[in-house]
């Protein structure tokens, strides 16, 4: 904790020395030589400073410029621990209610116990199970949630709705700015991020912006078995949210926006897996295999996509599909424990996406190609804010996804209620079914907090090990429609009911 606690003090005095600059950069953004509106401009190492070019490009950024809602000083807003079988939470702050929820490494709950009329901002929890089995906690504390992967005997820094361990190597890299004293993050809608080095916090700032260059189809798409060939190899995109959105917390994974670049083009199913292709490979390959925790409530049918699945079965079925079309296999792991179809534990699993065999999308290809060639929030070219706003705007999404106006909300029992067959909705550009609804989907990704600054080329997450998390993407039929939005991503795997969460795969185009 040594290690830890020193990176926090170092960051926690540079933000308090950025603080006591004084402030004041303006300029203006063009792109081909145009002036771009509505960009919005802020600094590396005071995000919560922001402004917005007007209609002639121009912006000024100083210490009263518009602050979002985020307290960039507050990296442990509390610390839990387990040891000796009893959790102890200790919160910044009072709280008055509290949920405890703990998961073990297939994401399934081992426990739970809710609290009411606290008076203090410390727990004290006797727990049911061995810490051992504990791989993931969740913390409902009053309006805040508190999400972290567990280290037994390790107390953990946690902030609202995600982990927030700060590690000293990467404080140390940020505080090595050579002749600079920060850099100017420039974000627009369908233009590359662009990061200008300030050498002082009063300059004058003006920038040209080059255009994002995702594909655009102009004619018939290419299509082959139930896939679409996505076209990617040479073209990029930005990738994140590059206008913050005031929801919750967690929409700061979904940062900063950065270029995407790809070398390669990749095959995907234009709809998620449905559950007779789903049970009929896996009961083919594994005939003890018994069809999983299904319920007529949220669907059953052989075009239904399938659901209760999780990751790793469903990396075992790319195998599987590879193998049963003479492809190379993706995956590699050293063995498996558990039974297939009941998320089993793979271990020293790895992916390879040169092969040409079946596999789940990275998430910087599922958001390539959720988008379909938009910069917009949402893939039919509308962003989130004052939209939907009005029942001709939840209609318009209707046309598009299946998400809580068409489905939850209706009400068990209610026609339309569940997850819908596939292709029931409207496809985006690239002729893609239920990108932004229906059920969210497994991805190849291990789970990350936030993306890095900079351009980057065939991104595939973090590094796999055994018991990772992985990141789930796209909205679902629970879903309001700010989980709809194409940058839109779930943290929070573990504790995510599964029956919201399915899968589509994608091969390498060789």
């Amino acid at each position: 904790m040594k290690n830890i606690t020193t990176a926090v003090i170092i960051t926690l005095n540079l933000i308090l020395f950025a603080q006591a600059e004084s402030i004041s950069i303006n300029g203006s953004i063009s792109g081909n030589g145009t002036p771009v509106s509505g960009a919005f401009v802020t600094l590396k190492n005071r995000a919560d400073l922001v402004a917005t070019t007007n209609s002639s490009g121009e912006f000024t950024l100083n210490n009263t410029s518009a602050v979002h809602k985020r307290n960039v000083t507050k990296f442990a807003d509390a610390t839990v621990r387990i040891s000796n079988n009893t959790l102890l939470f200790s919160s910044a702050k009072k709280f008055n209610t509290a949920q405890i929820r703990l998961f073990d490494i297939l994401g399934k709950q081992v426990f739970s116990r809710d609290f009411t009329n606290n008076t203090s901002n410390v727990l004290t929890v006797p727990l049911s199970v061995a810490s051992t089995q504990v791989s993931l906690l969740q913390l409902n504390i009053d309006n805040e949630c508190y999400t972290s992967k567990f280290i037994n005997g390790i107390s953990v820094n946690l902030i609202s709705g995600r982990t927030s361990v700060q590690h000293s190597t990467n404080v140390q890299k940020n505080a090595v700015l050579a002749a600079f004293v920060d850099s100017l993050i420039i974000n627009a809608r369908g233009w590359k991020n662009k990061i200008v080095p300030l050498s002082s916090y009063t300059e004058t700032i003006n920038s040209e912006l080059s255009a994002s260059n995702p594909w655009k189809p102009d004619g018939n798409l290419t299509r082959d078995n139930g896939m679409v060939k996505i076209l990617a190899k040479g073209y990029d995109f930005e990738m994140g949210q590059a206008q913050l959105i005031h929801v919750d917390d967690s929409v700061y994974s979904e940062q900063p926006a950065h270029t995407v670049a790809f070398t390669y083009d990749f095959w995907m199913d234009t709809a998620e897996v449905t559950q007779k292709h789903y049970d009929d490979l896996i009961k083919k390959n594994y005939p003890a295999y018994q069809v999983a925790d299904r319920s007529a409530r949220y669907g059953i049918g052989d075009n239904i996509p399938v659901y209760y699945v999780y990751w790793e079965d469903a990396v075992l079925y790319c195998n599987l599909k590879s193998k049963d079309e003479g492809l190379d296999t993706v995956y590699t792991y050293s063995s498996i424990d558990g039974k297939v179809g009941e998320g089993p534990i793979l271990f020293d699993v790895a992916s390879d996406i040169t092969k040409n065999g079946y596999r789940l999308p990275t998430e910087a290809e599922w958001e390539y190609a959720c988008r379909g060639g938009t910069s917009t929030d949402f893939f039919w070219n509308k962003n989130y804010g004052t939209y939907p706003e009005n029942a001709s705007d939840s209609e318009e999404i209707s046309r598009y996804v299946v998400w809580d106006k068409n489905s939850e909300g209706l009400g068990e029992g209610t026609n339309g209620f569940g997850i819908h067959e596939i292709g029931k909705t409207l496809p985006n550009a690239y002729g893609l079914y239920d990108m932004a609804g229906n059920l969210s989907e497994h991805v190849n990704d291990v789970e990350s907090n936030a993306y890095s600054l900079g351009a980057v080329t065939d991104p595939t997450g973090p590094a796999e090990q055994s018991g990772s998390i992985h990141m789930v993407r796209g909205g679902n039929w629970t879903n309001d429609a700010v989980y709809l939005r194409s940058t839109s991503r779930n943290l929070n795997v573990a504790s995510y009911p599964f029956f919201c969460v399915g899968f589509r795969t994608v091969r390498t185009v060789k």
